[in-house]
């Protein structure tokens, strides 16, 4: 078998790298928008008062 064919049958096999890659780019995005909305309620609480923020560090530690 040729090198790209071996290439093409592992990409669009059953358990290929499209359905790895598939997987990959969810869990990534998943991640990445829990991290920005932390980071948008942490300044969120920071312009309203240092003591919020202070007393909400712990729980979105213990929450993820």
């Amino acid at each position: 078998m040729r090198p790209a064919r071996k290439l093409i049958a592992r990409w669009t096999g059953e358990g290929g790298y499209r359905e790895v890659l598939v997987i990959a780019v969810s869990l990534l995005l998943t991640t990445s928008s829990h991290a920005i909305q932390h980071f948008v309620d942490r300044m969120f609480l920071t312009w309203y008062s240092a003591d919020t923020l202070a007393a909400a560090m712990p729980a979105v530690e213990i929450e993820s």
